[in-house]
């Protein structure tokens, strides 16, 4: 009758977890609850990005890794003196460096923008100074920019750009052809003035 009574006594009683394994069983759950939805959040966040992002507003063409320029670009356009004379030549005022990387000139290694010293029609006119890895990154930048004209040399190891974004045009006695007068003294140290920049 003891072990009917033990068994009876055994069945009617209900064993109660340690406070303490109900703690950590409320934690971990608690825990891995936590880790699911900070992933799947994470997850939506990573999905959304894209749709949010505000898509660039010019974009003609795009360069995922600029050609390195070969030896043959020190022969083209060669010019004669030093940037800081190409500089002077060009700008009224000292130029102004911008901070790298510059949106409105991705490729570039470094710009910086002045003052021009030739005022077309009286005009306050902007000239950007910009390096490049190569032409093909300048062309792509100076086009997508909207630069009317330009001039370029190659400079140690990179292309180095003057642009402009002024439309003015004046005609060149030598060649009877239209170029930027706010670029025309490059024209001293052996530069030619392009119109129209594009791969």
């Amino acid at each position: 009758m003891d072990t009917l009574q033990d068994a009876s006594t055994s069945a009617n009683s209900v064993q109660v977890p340690n406070p303490r394994a109900q703690l950590r069983l409320l934690l971990l759950g608690v825990a891995v609850a936590g880790t699911v939805v900070v992933a799947l959040v994470a997850a939506v966040v990573m999905l959304a990005l894209p749709i949010f992002q505000k898509p660039p507003e010019r974009g003609a063409a795009r360069l995922a890794s600029p050609v390195p320029p070969d030896r043959e670009f020190a022969y083209i356009n060669p010019v004669s003196q030093w940037p800081s004379d190409w500089t002077a030549a060009v700008c009224h005022s000292l130029p102004y460096e911008v901070r790298m990387p510059y949106a409105r000139l991705p490729n570039a290694t470094a710009t910086a923008v002045c003052r021009a010293r030739i005022r077309p029609n009286g005009d306050v006119v902007n000239v950007t100074i910009a390096r490049f890895p190569a032409e093909l990154p300048m062309q792509i930048d100076l086009l997508n920019d909207g630069y009317k004209w330009y001039a370029f040399a190659y400079d140690h190891g990179q292309m180095m750009a003057f642009a402009t974004y002024s439309e003015v045009t004046v005609t060149d006695p030598k060649t009877n052809l239209g170029e930027s007068p706010v670029l025309q003294p490059l024209k001293q140290f052996g530069f030619n003035v392009y119109s129209g920049p594009g791969p």
